[in-house]
């Protein structure tokens, strides 16, 4: 797998953990043991699996902005843009020597009161756009739908991307909590782990 693609995979991955301003909430990672008070969940990282520090997802962000950006015809202007406000929670990546690895990424997007779930929704399809501006080739064939995880309600859409002989699946789920839009990035290398992925760690997600 070349560099730019590598580039694409993680910065798409962190999308949603950069361009903050101020954490939303405290939370606590302790061992493999995840916790977020404010927005009422916890999450056990499986073994085998790497919990990034966020300064330096964020920091690697800033430096590949640029590439990702010549690379994809997104202008760096319409990155910026589409982080901006929007806070990181975790980012976690399973420990492999091989290059693709398996990764999800949680951060929160501040929504206008009342607004109902219509903006997680709305979320998922921003993001579909900038991967069309940004002449990204993927297809979504099941859309947006529904999606539970334990009793919250939330929305999910699968993409699937081949691009320079590489190709990958990632799952987008994104939910209202406590007034913010709590958006997941899964990604892995086939259909079928990635279903197998989001069970995984949605088996160990307490609300």
């Amino acid at each position: 797998m070349n560099t730019k693609t590598n580039i694409y995979i993680f910065v798409i991955s962190i999308f949603i953990m950069c361009g903050c301003r101020e954490d939303p909430s405290n939370f606590s990672i302790k061992g493999n043991q995840f916790e977020s008070s404010y927005f009422g969940f916890s999450l056990t990282v499986p073994d085998g699996w790497i919990i990034v520090d966020r300064a330096v997802t964020e920091k690697a962000f800033k430096n590949q902005a640029k590439t990702v950006a010549w690379s994809h015809d997104v202008s760096e202007d319409m990155l910026a843009n589409s982080t901006d406000g929007i806070h990181p929670l975790l980012y976690i990546y399973k420990n492999t020597s091989d290059l693709n690895r398996s990764s999800v990424s949680i951060g929160a997007l501040q929504i206008p009161p009342g607004t109902g779930e219509t903006p997680c929704k709305g979320l998922l399809t921003q993001l579909l756009g900038i991967m069309e501006q940004g002449k990204i080739p993927f297809t979504s064939p099941g859309g947006i739908s529904s999606h539970v995880i334990g009793d919250q309600p939330f929305f999910r859409t699968d993409v699937q991307v081949s691009m320079q002989g590489a190709e990958f699946f990632q799952a987008y789920i994104s939910g209202k909590v406590r007034g913010y839009a709590l958006l997941m990035v899964y990604t892995e290398y086939s259909k079928q782990g990635l279903d197998k992925l989001v069970d995984e760690i949605e088996g160990v997600i307490s609300f």
